[in-house]
């Protein structure tokens, strides 16, 4: 596997990660949602319409990668660069419509509330940590748009008790970010090391193979002249005779005149380059479907 393929591993893993662990996030989202829209109405009927048409947009959000998630999961393809911007960008829009709920009806918000915004915000910029740690950029963004926004505005209030809990939002989500880098690093090691190792496994598999078949053939042929040795010879015509006992065949030894005054007069390596042609032209007369072998010595 080239280092390209590599990396097309390592997004698709990273990419699938984060499509199966999402549905979670989702359950979360929806529940939690709703519990914020339509637990505080002390505003007035404007307020409700207001949290109503917000709950509704963030339903819609959560309907769309819903369908995004179960489409990628149901094709079973290989994950590109696309599906993860696609995959970042919902989640990303999600955020967004979170803080915007903090940041729009913050003026609103009784104390209780307030704390229970907080609360909320924080718990899912925690909870990225398990369903979003595959990618960093997108657990980064996704933490970060939850808290700091809203723990900023609070900081800014001239309310004691909304700066207090403006600092415990930027204290848990520093600590968030922090607990965010550790485990997106721990994901990304873990999903190159599983494909590195892949890698090297099918590298061993492809060089043991390679091997196998070089000790076979060296095991069952000449090597001066290539075509099978004796016992390969044996062992084929045994097979042939017991799987196939009723048709007639032929058996020829061929055997080379004169050929130790060859050796004797011209030297060994005329006489091993006779054997080679010999087997050469042996070759060439017979099917491929027939058997050749050099029996030993000047014998084929």
């Amino acid at each position: 596997m080239h280092r390209s393929s590599l990396i097309k591993e390592n997004l698709n893993d990273t990419v699938r990660l984060l499509y199966e662990n999402a549905y979670s996030g989702l359950l979360v989202s929806l529940f939690a949602s709703a519990c914020i829209a339509f637990s505080f109405n002390k505003g007035g009927l404007l307020s409700y319409n207001d949290k109503l048409v917000w709950w509704l947009i963030m339903l819609l959000a959560l309907g769309i990668r819903f369908l995004d998630i179960r489409l990628f999961l149901k094709t079973n393809k290989t994950a590109t660069q696309l599906d993860l911007l696609k995959f970042s960008t919902g989640v990303i829009i999600t955020a967004i419509i979170w803080c915007s709920y903090a940041l729009y009806f913050h003026t609103s918000f009784a104390p209780l509330e307030a704390t229970s915004i907080i609360i909320i915000l924080s718990a899912l910029g925690g909870g990225s940590a398990n369903v979003l740690s595959a990618h960093k950029l997108t657990c980064f963004a996704y933490a970060f748009i939850l808290l700091f926004p809203y723990a900023l505005v609070l900081i800014m209030s001239e309310d004691y008790y909304e700066n207090v809990l403006g600092f415990l939002g930027i204290g848990y989500g520093s600590i968030t970010l922090l607990t965010l880098n550790k485990a997106s690093a721990f994901t990304q090691q873990a999903i190159h090391l599983k494909n590195q190792n892949s890698d090297l496994l099918e590298r061993m598999e492809l060089r043991v193979d390679a091997r196998t078949k070089e000790i076979m053939h060296l095991s069952n042929s000449d090597s001066l002249t290539q075509l099978l040795n004796r016992n390969a010879f044996l062992n084929d015509a045994k097979k042939r005779i017991k799987h196939y006992p009723d048709p007639p065949f032929a058996l020829f030894f061929i055997d080379l005149d004169g050929f130790k005054n060859i050796n004797d007069v011209m030297g060994h390596k005329v006489g091993d380059n006779v054997l080679r042609r010999t087997a050469k032209r042996i070759s060439d007369v017979c099917a491929h479907n027939q058997q050749k072998c050099r029996w030993g010595g000047d014998e084929f």
